[in-house]
């Protein structure tokens, strides 16, 4: 087991949560247009970022802009100048956003899914994320992402979508090392 490797150094996790891989290789057979969904602009930085620190808490239990607020926010600016960043605004409000993070010339992986809590059950989180999904599969082969199994509301979303579970798997946060 891979924790075992850290187990030896006598690191403790801080938290493990059990996460759901979902895969998509398909475009979805029906989407809406989204005519706003685009890339994310440098004038939205503080949007994402506070979208993305909230999701981060909620996540871990730590609010990235206490603990590392330059690293978090470089790697949000970065997310953005790279195109990374995939959101639809309407009336100065951020509805979705989605973060590919990672992507070879095969596969994406997307993270920070996000649909704004009083834009829920609309269906918009559908439109975007149908919409996103056909984008990325005309360059990509594939497109992953993951729902921690305590949030069954975004693995049925992911479901919805046409994602299809592929396995369970484990994510791991370790405590930070004291600093001498």
């Amino acid at each position: 087991m891979f924790w075992n490797h850290y187990a030896e150094s006598k690191r403790e996790p801080r938290l493990i949560c059990s996460e759901q891989l979902f895969e998509m290789t398909q475009p979805p057979s029906v989407f809406d247009d989204v005519s706003g969904l685009r890339l994310a602009e440098m004038s939205e930085l503080e949007k994402v970022i506070a979208v993305n620190a909230a999701m981060a808490f909620a996540e871990s239990g730590i609010n990235p802009l206490q603990h590392d607020p330059y690293g978090f926010r470089h790697r949000a600016t970065r997310r953005i100048e790279q195109k990374r960043i995939w959101v639809w605004v309407k009336d100065t409000r951020l509805i979705f956003k989605a973060d590919v993070i990672g992507e070879t010339p095969e596969v994406a992986y997307l993270e920070g899914v996000y649909v704004h809590p009083e834009e829920r059950r609309k269906g918009h989180g559908w439109r975007c994320l149908t919409k996103l999904c056909s984008l990325l599969l005309a360059q990509k082969k594939s497109i992953c992402l993951t729902a921690n199994d305590r949030n069954a509301i975004a693995a049925s979303f992911y479901a919805k979508v046409g994602f299809k579970f592929r396995s369970n798997y484990e994510t791991i946060y370790l405590r930070q090392e004291k600093q001498v």
